[in-house]
Formats: C-alpha cells, sequence, structure tokens
C-alpha cells in the first residue's frame, strides 16, 4: 500500500501542480471534475446506508453548481456575500452528509440526498478558483498544496512509525496524535519552506506562519470529518481511483476544508 501511495503521488501531484501553473479553464476543470468525483463518492456513502442516494446525477450537478462560481471569478464579480452563501450551503450539506439518517417525507429525503453531496463539494472548492484568478492566485495555491502535502505525508507515516496515543478513536482508530503533530510540525516547515524559496514580496513570514497554522489544523480537521463520514457508512475508503489513496475524496478531504479558510485568510489580509 505504501509504494502504490509513494507512486500515485510521484504521478498526481506534479500533473497537479502543473495544472495549477497554468491556471484559467484547465484550473477549473480539475477543480470541476475533482469536485464532481467526489460528490459521486460521498453519495455512495448515502447509498451505503440505504438512503434513496444517485451517485451518477449528484456528480453531473456538480460540474453545473461549479459553472455559476466559474463565470463569477472571471468576470470579477466574487462578493463576500456570494462566498458567504456557497460556504453556508457547503457547512449545510456536510452535516447532512455526517448525520443524516431516514426522513419519512419520501420527497424530501431524495432531493436532500440528492443535492447534498454537490453542494457540498462545490461549494466549498469553488474557491479554489477565486484564489487562482486572485493577482497572487498562483502562490497562494502553490503554498497550500506544499502545506497541506507535507501534513497529511507526516501525519500518515509518523503515525505508522511512532504512533502510540489514538487521537479521536472512535471516528478515526488508525489516527494518532504523535501522527497529528507530526502533520502540523512539517505542514509549518513546508509552508516557510516555501515562502523562503519564492521570496515573494506579497506574503510575509508573518502571514506564512499564521496560514500553515490554520491551514494544518483546518487540513486535519476536514481528514477526520470525512472519517466520520467513512465510519458512519460502514466503508474504509470513499473510492479506489487512486492507487494507495483511495477515491477522490480521500484525497482531498483536507483541501475542502482549507481552501475557503485561505480564501477569507487572503481577503483579512488585503485590508
Amino acid at each position: 500500500m505504501i509504494i502504490a501511495r509513494v507512486i500515485s503521488s510521484i504521478f498526481v501531484l506534479p500533473s497537479v501542480i502543473l495544472i495549477t501553473w497554468i491556471g484559467g479553464i484547465y484550473f477549473a476543470l480539475l477543480i470541476g471534475i475533482s469536485s464532481a468525483i467526489a460528490a459521486y463518492e460521498l453519495s455512495k456513502m448515502l447509498k451505503a446506508r440505504q438512503l434513496p442516494a444517485y451517485p451518477l446525477i449528484s456528480g453531473i450537478l456538480s460540474i453545473a453548481f461549479m459553472c455559476y462560481p466559474y463565470i463569477l471569478s472571471t468576470e470579477g464579480n466574487v462578493s463576500i456575500l456570494i462566498s458567504g452563501a456557497l460556504i453556508s450551503i457547503g457547512i449545510f450539506s456536510g452535516s447532512y452528509l455526517i448525520v443524516s439518517h431516514r426522513i419519512y417525507i419520501p420527497l424530501i429525503e431524495k432531493i436532500l440526498c440528492l443535492i447534498t453531496p454537490p453542494m457540498f463539494t462545490a461549494g466549498l472548492l469553488s474557491h479554489a478558483i477565486f484564489i487562482r484568478n486572485d493577482t497572487n492566485g498562483l502562490n497562494w495555491i502553490l503554498i497550500l498544496i506544499v502545506i497541506i502535502s507535507m501534513n497529511d505525508s507526516a501525519a500518515f507515516a509518523f503515525g505508522k512509525l511512532i504512533g502510540k496515543i489514538p487521537f479521536f478513536p472512535k471516528i478515526s482508530p488508525n489516527k494518532t496524535l504523535e501522527g497529528s503533530l507530526s502533520g502540523v510540525f512539517l505542514g509549518v516547515l513546508g509552508g516557510l519552506t516555501y515562502r523562503f524559496i519564492t521570496e515573494e514580496p506579497d506574503i510575509t513570514i508573518v502571514m506564512t506562519l499564521s496560514l500553515t497554522i490554520f491551514m494544518t489544523v483546518f487540513g486535519q480537521m476536514g481528514d477526520l470529518f470525512e472519517s466520520g463520514i467513512k465510519r458512519v457508512s460502514g466503508i474504509k475508503d470513499s473510492g479506489n481511483i487512486i492507487p494507495g489513496h483511495g477515491g477522490v475524496m480521500d484525497r482531498i478531504d483536507s483541501f475542502v476544508f482549507t481552501i475557503p479558510v485561505l480564501y477569507y485568510f487572503i481577503q483579512w489580509t488585503a485590508i
């Protein structure tokens, strides 16, 4: 599994970085397709709980939901109000995904199971498009990729090597406190290293340090959130599309939580 995980990362990570660097419609497609597959996987988790989910339709709806934020972004019409609405929709949908149970009003139950997966993924991930189209968007996205990649890799590796103390065992029995702290430390180190290498003047050392702490904490919250959904659904991985990693949602769970936080961090530091 570890070998498959490493090999997948060697191919996937450079591809993501290249598309991020190119930007434009290609980056929007990357986010849209990732959102659609993640919505499909989340819908299958609802189905595993005997709920009336429609994975394929949910995946298609995610692409449709992503079109509106993309058009707004290209026209420069993104506002805090629109962003806030998208995040509110995402939070509501995420809450339903993790606590959902049978609703004995069939129509409402079917509608919720159909729209909550795409609203969760598209509502939150759409902020990546807003960020990328920002003046310094490329650097913001790249530093996020570095932080989350270091955080996830360190938490996984050190959790396996030295992990002893369980970390939220009822949600994710394999996660350890040692792995979590290692992830935070390496994530912060990775973010600071990126800042020193690029010497980007618009991203100060204080901003980088604050950002890395926020991102590592929220990234691990995203991971725990998805673990909670998988646990109540009785499954181990969201899918098997990425060897060694599982599904797309398994790979982007940290980004789903951190991308909206990064967007508001950028807005706050611009004031």
